[in-house]
């Protein structure tokens, strides 16, 4: 059964985009798309706020007297898989102030690296990139900064066997059966990313926002939605509507939803690793679970090909 976005011309398939998706209930009951459970992922930026969760509760066993200072945008840009924009670099700065670094510093102790900023690369011709665009810029500034605080090295900091990585893996040990012997890779941003099942990937999100933690965390992205993405971009547009929901893109078309009310969760994956094609199935398949109004879907994903350079549009399908 085939379950995506099927594009036609004048009646005629052109393209085919297949994506697989996922929903748990309060209950743990799954349905989803008919291959959802046989594919699998790395997990990499939905991970994200995870790993700054499993930060925030080492820092409360550890200095609960600093952890009330730290302001909820803080938490959230460390969650974030952020454009680059000036609100974004200025809580990534916020997190290098309170690990003692300048800009001189952060170019070298960050190790995600340096690339343009998301939102443009008009804006990055008329400022200095610098490595706080980098869109992990925000987690990687704040493991610095709990690395000083909690006095552990800084060294080496985005190794598996550093000790605030062994947070996060403990962490992760409260909601899953995840452990050091599944398989690892290194994202992107140099950081560990675990590879999992879309079921169990699900499941795992799903424990996550069921712990106070967790559903602190995404209740502070929801009060702060442009931290955790920024113009024009899924999760933040999501966000930014009156409704109870939270989203996490990730690489390679993966996004993860949570509903705050329904206490669900919703995986969806690009199998093609697309997120444009990614984002515009999640707008109809939102409104087909009754997440949002068929109109928010139509107005965010229209159902013709809205390309400017054709005169003959391609109409689209979307089957779940």
């Amino acid at each position: 059964m085939f379950s995506g976005i099927l594009k036609t011309r004048q009646g005629h398939v052109e393209a085919q985009k297949p994506l697989e998706w996922g929903k748990i209930d309060l209950a743990g009951n799954i349905v989803g798309s008919h291959d959802f459970p046989t594919i699998s992922t790395y997990l990499r930026s939905i991970f994200k706020p995870v790993q700054s969760t499993a930060l925030f509760h080492a820092l409360a066993q550890r200095d609960p007297a600093y952890l009330v200072q730290v302001p909820s945008e803080a938490w959230v840009i460390a969650s974030s898989s952020h454009s680059g924009e000036g609100v974004h670099q200025q809580w990534v700065q916020w997190w290098l102030n309170e690990a003692g670094l300048s800009s001189e510093d952060a170019s070298i102790a960050l190790v995600c690296g340096v690339h343009p900023p998301l939102y443009g690369t008009l804006q990055a011709i008329e400022e200095d990139v610098s490595v706080l665009h980098h869109n992990c810029s925000g987690q990687h500034a704040m493991i610095l900064a709990l690395c000083k605080r909690l006095n552990v090295p800084l060294l080496d900091y985005h190794l598996p066997e550093h000790p605030l990585f062994q947070h996060v893996l403990s962490f992760m040990h409260l909601h899953t059966p995840i452990h050091a012997t599944h398989q690892w890779a290194t994202d992107g941003c140099q950081l560990p990313t675990p590879y999992l099942s879309l079921e169990e990937t699900l499941c795992f999100m799903h424990s996550f926002a069921q712990g106070g933690l967790g559903d602190m965390m995404l209740k502070w992205m929801k009060t702060h939605p442009f931290l955790v993405a920024g113009s024009h971009r899924f999760d933040t547009v999501l966000g930014q509507m009156p409704l109870p929901i939270v989203a996490k893109g990730g690489a390679e078309g993966v996004l993860v939803l949570w509903h705050l009310e329904t206490r669900e969760t919703l995986i969806i994956k690009s199998l093609a690793g697309d997120p444009h094609a990614r984002d515009n199935f999640a707008w109809h398949l939102l409104a087909h679970l009754g997440w949002v109004s068929p109109e928010i879907a139509l107005q965010e994903s229209p159902l013709v090909d809205s390309s400017p350079f054709s005169t003959v549009q391609s109409d689209l399908q979307f089957f779940f």
